[in-house]
């Protein structure tokens, strides 16, 4: 899969939320879809 093309204030609050580093979130498709479902 290709890295994500999100917004870095995007990154920034899953990585906050996930409590992730950023660079593990921008590797993790599957974590940011599922905060687009819901």
């Amino acid at each position: 899969m290709r890295p994500l093309q999100i917004s870095a204030e995007t990154a920034q609050k899953l990585a906050e939320s996930l409590n992730l580093p950023l660079e593990q979130i921008m590797h993790m498709p599957s974590a940011y879809s599922a905060c687009q479902n819901g």
